[in-house]
């Protein structure tokens, strides 16, 4: 695999800058607005035969795969964070694509009356020079978007479209241009066991039945009638299988195609990948054990030494972004707990005193339990204890493999429930989602202890909120 990376500076002054790039990771998440970039850029300035290639935030990069047929843009966004140390010949580097621009404007009207969603769409757009491409289209809604930046606005049109007609939609940037589409699409690869290195190659696969989402009856109060007029609407060779699971919708007349639901099956599966695997997309499994065709609710790639690796997270339901009012309303309190002033669940109000005790410490795994010193895990189960009000100078030696049999400490929640001052955790690494949206604990040897990177789910297993 050839990778060609090239840097646009503001005044469109464009260089080529492959040869300076090291590992890529790309990734994205149903609940996410902007797909997120890291990769590691050799410093010129390190290294005096080596030209000094300035990389300033706000910059657009992008990459393109060269194959032997075409050339292929696979991601354009823009130079968000620069992180190094002197001593260091490479710099850190995170990029979004445009998508961020909606998720960090607030656009002058946030109300529109009987609009169609693409239409909003072009209107927001327009108003921050963003190009639209191709938007599905639905019948038109009103949005109170009030306080809301201009990708909750969006997705709250797109969520009222969701809830009448039953489809999903994802927003994504296609170079410039900002498109939503209908959830769905049939990615052309497949996976499965395979003997070689192929496109599909199942590394590792994980499954999961649940159900917790189950609905699968419903009933309608219309109560702006005067005899509250009640349908319903019922599956029943679902309440046959698993019992009666009923939500009730009360207000004004409504359809209600898109609250229905299945039971829930997950996979996390990792294989050889190709940029056609993206959040939103489906794709087909074929192995001795799973076989048919799921949605992609999260996807990580990796591009190591010319391996192409992607981690996918996969159901039979797409999780669509769903914003209304209520959520705005959700994200205001968030935001509040974040800044001190209102605390929730863990909290970072809660933990925060105890958190910035710890920070810039230095990473060691051996000095990890002793004052001073900090690793991922321990970092976290220091600021746990504190928080309790405990002694953290016990015998029991903390990990990320051993962090689940702490029931006393923290319990398990949904990772789509995570808010500020709860706890991060994946396979070999753990750490607080702390406040403005960043991980929070102990990354990396030769980082000090503190915020680390912006929060993206798609990284993540698992979240615990402290008891």
């Amino acid at each position: 695999m050839d990778i060609k990376a090239y840097l646009t500076d503001y005044k469109g002054n464009r260089k080529e800058i492959s040869n300076f790039i090291g590992n890529i990771s790309i990734s994205g998440s149903s609940k996410e607005c902007a797909r997120a970039l890291d990769f590691d850029f050799l410093r010129g300035d390190f290294d005096n035969n080596l030209p000094d290639i300035k990389m300033n935030l706000g910059d657009t990069i992008e990459f393109l795969e060269v194959g032997e047929k075409e050339t292929k843009s696979f991601f354009k966004g823009v130079i968000w964070e620069k992180d190094f140390k002197d001593n260091t010949a490479n710099i850190s580097v995170q990029g979004y694509d445009k998508s961020i621009y909606l998720n960090k404007n607030e656009p002058k009207t946030q109300v529109f009356t009987n609009k169609k969603p693409d239409d909003i769409v072009k209107s927001i757009c327009k108003e921050f020079g963003l190009a639209v491409g191709k938007c599905a289209t639905a019948k038109a809604n009103s949005v109170n978007g009030r306080d809301a930046n201009a990708y909750d606005i969006i997705m709250q049109a797109y969520t009222k479209a969701s809830k009448s007609n039953g489809k999903k939609y994802k927003l994504v940037s296609n170079g410039d241009k900002i498109e939503v589409f209908e959830s769905g699409e049939k990615c052309k690869t497949v996976l499965k066991y395979i003997d070689y290195v192929a496109d599909g190659k199942i590394l590792d696969l994980n499954y999961k039945e649940s159900l917790d989402d189950v609905v699968n009856e419903i009933k309608a109060i219309d109560e702006e009638k005067e005899d509250k007029k009640e349908t319903k609407k019922t599956k029943p060779t679902s309440k046959s299988k698993y019992g009666s699971m009923q939500k009730v919708v009360r207000g004004g007349k409504t359809d209600v195609a898109g609250l229905m639901k299945d039971m829930n099956k997950e996979i996390s599966v990792e294989c050889i990948g190709n940029w056609e695997m993206i959040t939103g997309k489906s794709i087909e499994i074929k192995t001795p054990t799973i076989s048919g065709t799921f949605y992609i609710n999260s996807d990580d790639h990796e591009i190591n030494d010319g391996i192409h690796k992607v981690s996918l997270k996969l159901s039979n339901e797409f999780e669509m972004d769903e914003k209304d009012e209520s959520t705005q309303e959700e994200a205001k309190d968030e935001q509040k707990s974040s800044t001190g002033t209102k605390s929730g669940g863990s909290g970072w109000a809660r933990i925060s005193a105890a958190a910035y005790r710890h920070t810039g410490k230095p990473y060691s795994q051996p000095l990890r339990m002793q004052e001073g010193y900090a690793d991922c895990s321990s970092f976290v189960y220091k600021v746990t204890m504190e928080t309790l009000g405990r002694e953290w100078r016990g015998t029991w030696a903390p990990s990320t493999y051993t962090m689940a049999s702490r029931t006393d400490l923290w319990h398990e929640i949904p990772l789509s429930q995570a808010r500020p001052g709860d706890i991060l955790w994946r396979s070999g690494h753990t750490s607080f989602l702390g406040p403005n949206n960043m991980d929070y604990g102990a990354h990396m040897p030769g980082k000090p202890s503190g915020p680390g990177w912006a929060y993206n789910p798609s990284r993540w297993s698992k979240a615990f909120r402290i008891n």
